[in-house]
């Protein structure tokens, strides 16, 4: 593995390796101490300690986790296949080749996972058993949240005025029922439990999201220095002394877009047989650009929703330029992290502008906002 993945892409599977060493020595989370990692993810975690019988190491997990991970993926090609998306796989393959294997060492490919299973089920007419799978989703990471209130006005729309309140039950009844087993069977307080979903609201701005470039920008073009860096919560983030106005704006802000964008989307579509995918890409898109926090595996996110979007609309002009955007702003993420994050953090540290990591950053992730912009447009001029 290139020197760059093992650094950068190693702390997190330690992480991991720690949580289910704990339990495998323990048979209990109780006094598990500090922990980020949400319900659904210490649960996964878990599932991979199996393979302490043969080795009790981090080489032995990371491999659980990979091939764990290359199931995933292969159950996700199914699943296309499988809802008429056989195209979407040949997209797949291409977006994960430039998104390096990053994905293979994390646990974000089971939330894609389970959220594209969830549409399945929906599409087959089975939305109870979706609701329970989405709420797991949720329990191991929260964004697929996002995608409820389309799913439940897409039931109103339907005709069926009851159905949203009664699914919506069923979602929250799933949750707190994995809550309420993950907290009994594990011997862990809710209050920590709490505590692994408040952390994400501790943390600063990102240096890798949108938000941390529009700051870099405006302090290059002004002749001003870099905001300093601070690494705190897992990430390396601008310093809070450097944040205005202030954390818990960045925290919620993209709440009032987030709603502006569904209400104008409940309001002019006129189409609600199929689910749209072009409306949830773009969803969890204008979610990524507002967050405080955006990295390689979050960007995922995102590439994988776009296969399942209709082939006849990705073979439109349009389609197929937002497609080289997105491979090209892929391909930048991936060459600042994991290939030359210590380089980037070096710039954020001392303050000695690398014009070329500089740039990367700021174009990534200005190609992100105009595919925002033409997502967008997409959407809400085709939304019949």
């Amino acid at each position: 593995m290139h020197p760059a993945y093992y650094m950068h892409l190693y702390p997190d599977v330690f992480a991991f390796f720690d949580r289910a060493s704990f339990f495998w020595d323990h048979q209990t989370l109780k006094n598990l101490g500090y922990n980020e990692y949400q319900p659904g993810a210490i649960t996964f975690f878990i599932t991979l300690t199996p393979v302490f019988l043969i080795e009790k190491s981090v080489e032995a997990f990371k491999w659980a986790l990979f091939f764990a991970n290359s199931i995933f993926f292969i159950l996700y090609a199914l699943l296309l296949i499988k809802m008429h998306k056989t195209s979407g796989v040949f997209l797949m393959s291409l977006f994960l080749i430039f998104l390096g294997p990053i994905l293979l060492f994390r646990f974000d490919f089971l939330v894609i996972l389970l959220t594209v299973f969830s549409f399945y089920l929906w599409e087959k007419k089975r939305k109870e058993i979706a609701m329970i799978v989405l709420a797991f989703a949720v329990i191991t990471k929260v964004y697929p949240i996002i995608f409820l209130p389309y799913l439940l006005f897409q039931s109103f729309k339907q005709g069926k005025k009851l159905e949203p309140l009664y699914l919506f039950l069923t979602f929250l009844a799933a949750f707190l029922i994995y809550l309420l087993e993950y907290t009994y069977f594990l011997q862990i307080n809710l209050f920590d439990t709490w505590a692994s979903y408040n952390f994400h609201s501790l943390k600063s701005v990102a240096t890798e999201s949108i938000w941390a470039s529009l700051i870099y920008f405006f302090h290059f073009v002004s002749g001003q220095n870099l905001p300093g860096m601070e690494s705190a919560y897992g990430i390396n983030a601008i310093a809070r002394a450097s944040i205005y106005p202030s954390i818990q704006f960045f925290n919620y802000f993209w709440v009032l877009p987030f709603g502006i964008f569904n209400l104008l989307y409940f309001i002019k579509n006129k189409s609600w047989e199929k689910i749209d995918y072009r409306f949830l890409t773009f969803i969890l898109l204008v979610f990524l650009l507002l967050s405080k926090v955006l990295s390689n595996q979050y960007l995922a996110w995102f590439l994988f929703m776009v296969p399942l979007i209709d082939l006849k609309i990705l073979l439109r002009k349009g389609w197929i330029i937002s497609i080289f955007l997105i491979i090209v702003t892929t391909i930048l993420h991936t060459f600042i992290y994991p290939l030359n994050y210590s380089g980037w953090l070096a710039v954020l540290n001392t303050g000695n502008i690398d014009l070329l990591l500089l740039w990367t950053v700021l174009i990534s992730n200005f190609l992100l906002i105009v595919l925002g912009i033409r997502i967008g447009v997409d959407v809400y001029k085709n939304h019949k």
